[in-house]
């Protein structure tokens, strides 16, 4: 009997463990394709992570890539306006295309760098509720490398980016071109380039200086015209008594104006808010007396008749001192060269 339990007792005993070579191998694998597993899940989670924090940077290079091959200009357009809601994304990419061999491409990429910029600024304006410029220290320096362009396109558009940055690092190259170009059109547009960017009232008296000597050169210099009055224009943004002494020579000029200066071309409604930005910048810089004109007023002509030098010159002084001596382009030269003596007994009395 207890032989018979002892059997049945070694029976039931686990015998020794077999090494099974093909289950070792099997869990090896096992755990390889484990592995695999977890990276293929942690790679699709940083795409679908990096898609999810970079989706606009990943739009604005599909659409520039599109704009890029598109043969249509309605297309182009199309991409253009895609690329521009990317909002500060769009820099980049945009910036790539105008460096495009192509000249369309180039062109629509410098537009949407300047639709960009307005969106971007206006948004920030809105949300900040006062006007709220963007630092764009890449974009900026784009735009300084295109005034050197030889595509005029490219190169009239810069300077209205940098006047929209107010970007001062351009100011060399910018009296450069307005005091030495000997293209009327490059003078008239850096003109008022030049003045956008308004040194005067910021912290570098030397820049301001020098940009209100360029202008009052290029007063008494140009042969033009149209190119003497957009120098008026803009000496509006630096009163001083050397600015009225170039004014009041200027009230001798009376050839015709057959290209209002920059500031008569912009919208109505763009105007007005330009009015005010100026106003805020001469009670800054100081100005000179309390204006009885307002400068985008219309100069009292006969209505066949274009506005003259003159008239110009007679205006933005009224602007900047407040004074009316009457001065009447239409009167005789003695009438005439009677108002220009009383404007210098002006200037004479104040610096007295």
């Amino acid at each position: 009997m207890s032989e018979d339990s002892d059997k049945s007792t070694d029976s039931a005993r686990p015998g020794p463990i077999v090494p099974d070579p093909d289950g070792a191998a099997r869990l090896a694998r096992r755990k390889k394709w484990d592995r695999i597993t977890l990276g293929i899940i942690l790679v699709m989670v940083a795409v679908f992570v990096t898609a999810v924090v970079y989706r606009r940077e990943i739009r604005a290079h599909y659409w520039a890539w599109r704009l890029r091959q598109a043969d249509d200009p309605d297309q182009r357009t199309l991409w253009g306006r895609s690329l521009v809601t990317a909002g500060e994304a769009a820099y980049g990419p945009a910036i790539g295309l105008t460096r495009s061999d192509d000249p369309a491409v180039r062109h629509a990429g410098m537009q949407v760098l300047i639709d960009a910029l307005w969106a971007v600024r206006s948004d920030r304006t809105r949300k900040a509720g006062a006007d709220a410029p963007v630092p764009t220290p890449r974009v900026a320096a784009r735009f300084r490398e295109l005034l050197n362009d030889a595509d005029r396109h490219m190169k009239f558009q810069a300077m209205d980016g940098l006047a929209l940055l107010g970007d001062r690092a351009a100011l060399p190259k910018l009296i450069e071109l307005a005091g030495g170009s000997a293209d009327t059109e490059t003078t008239l547009k850096a003109l008022p380039t030049l003045a956008a960017l308004d040194p005067a009232s910021r912290a570098d008296p030397q820049a301001g200086r020098l940009a209100a000597e360029t202008l009052r050169r290029v007063l008494a210099d140009a042969r033009d015209p149209n190119v003497r009055v957009q120098s008026i224009d803009c000496l509006r943004d630096y009163p001083s008594d050397a600015t009225l002494g170039s004014l009041v020579g200027a009230l001798a000029d009376l050839r015709a104006v057959t290209i209002p200066p920059q500031s008569e071309q912009i919208p109505p409604e763009m105007r007005a808010w330009a009015e005010k930005e100026l106003q805020k910048r001469l009670l800054a810089a100081g100005r000179l007396g309390p204006p009885t004109t307002q400068p985008q007023a219309a100069v009292a002509t006969q209505p066949d008749r274009p506005s003259t030098v003159a008239d110009y010159a007679d205006r933005v002084l009224r602007y900047l001192t407040g004074q009316e001596f009457g001065f009447d382009s239409t009167a005789p030269q003695s009438d005439r060269d009677a108002v220009i003596q009383r404007w210098r007994d002006y200037i004479a009395r104040k610096r007295a």
